[in-house]
């Protein structure tokens, strides 16, 4: 097992077919702790265009990258397992992915492993009621898996602060209401914001129009709703909120000339917000209307970040320049997220409970 834990995930695949011994130590949920530790981080890839290959999910090998070409691919087929046609990403969680309705409404949340093909699909929202955010995480303090979803009347005005919380538990089988939230949870698909244990987002989301002081979060272990400061810089307007180098990190481009990449060094600790990156030799196709999301920082040192839903671009903060990457295969706009492929697998964490393969 310490020896096949090292190996890239291709070969893993190689690996299961040489023999039974070996097919039963990958299938052994020691194993899958000890591979998921070590398994570099990838990109994942999912087009948005309505079309079946739209199911299709591009998992990149990052090892490659300051080559300029992303052409180490494993292309992950979403077949009639997902219930709806219109899934997209919500979040990563140790190899697993969290999918969705891209406007949530009363549709089902899904779960699954792209790696091993394995897929749950979670009980939709009681009648009259609608999901207004929804997220997915991991308690050391259980060892378990869990998924956050805040809910509201379908009849109560927008502007109503009356929220419930509730928590599923994969392996528990159904849906338990944890009280109000102290929050509304929006959350646009594909964000990656899981640091120590804790899930966070943007009150009210990117397009913010308000000064931000504080950054609402869900710790999957306690169950709770918190918040964390925000940087003593006064901060408004179009924000993405993400993780670089295991911190949380927020990425600012409301100006059109420039973007600032804020760095949360200590967790929960406001003075140690720090700017680490000013982007100021952007890349024009719509000026103020382009979009930047970074995504990881590479051992490299450079950052990878989705450019306007149609490119990864890496960015150098030796040459204050970006290159494009090679995107093969994928030819229309996409989301794109860090993610860690692993053998976790949902027979186990999940007891095999609305298990499809």
């Amino acid at each position: 097992m310490e020896i096949l834990s090292r190996l890239p995930i291709k070969t893993l695949f190689d690996c299961r077919r040489v023999c039974k011994t070996w097919r039963n130590l990958l299938s052994d949920p020691h194993f899958a702790e000890l591979h998921v530790a070590r398994s570099p981080i990838s990109l994942l890839l999912k087009t948005f265009h309505m079309r079946p290959e739209s199911r299709m999910l591009h998992l990149f090998d990052l090892q490659g990258a300051n080559t300029g070409h992303l052409d180490d691919r494993l292309k992950l087929k979403a077949e009639v397992n997902i219930p709806n046609f219109r899934f997209a990403l919500l979040n990563s969680c140790n190899g697993l992915l969290c999918l969705c309705e891209p406007d949530y409404s009363d549709n089902p949340i899904c779960v699954c492993n792209p790696i091993l093909g394995e897929y749950i699909t979670l009980p939709k929202v009681k009648v009259g009621m609608r999901c207004c955010g929804a997220g997915f995480g991991f308690s050391h303090e259980t060892n378990q898996y869990k998924v956050i979803r805040v809910l509201a009347r379908m009849d109560a005005a927008s502007d109503n602060k009356d929220y419930e919380a509730e928590i599923y538990t994969l392996g528990g089988g159904a849906w338990r209401s944890i009280g109000n939230a102290l929050f509304s949870m929006w959350c646009r698909s594909s964000f990656n914001t899981l640091v120590n244990g804790a899930l966070h987002w943007l009150y009210g989301g990117c397009d913010n129009p308000d000064n931000i002081d504080y950054i609402p979060s869900f710790h999957f272990g306690s169950e709770e709703f918190g918040a964390i400061p925000a940087p003593a810089e006064k901060l408004m307007g179009y924000l993405h909120l993400g993780v670089l180098g295991g911190c949380l990190s927020i990425c600012d481009g409301t100006n059109s000339d420039h973007i600032d990449i804020w760095i949360m060094k200590n967790y929960g600790v406001k003075e140690s917000w720090s700017k680490d990156f000013v982007i100021d030799n952007l890349i024009f196709e719509r000026h103020n209307l382009d979009f930047y999301e970074p995504i990881m920082i590479l051992n490299s040192g450079e950052i990878l970040i989705l450019f306007n839903h149609d490119a990864v671009v890496l960015y150098s903060h030796e040459t204050k320049g970006f290159d494009y990457l090679d995107i093969f295969g994928v030819k229309s706009m996409f989301e794109a997220i860090a993610h860690i492929p692993s053998f976790v697998s949902l027979r186990d964490v999940a007891k095999g409970e609305n298990l499809k393969v």
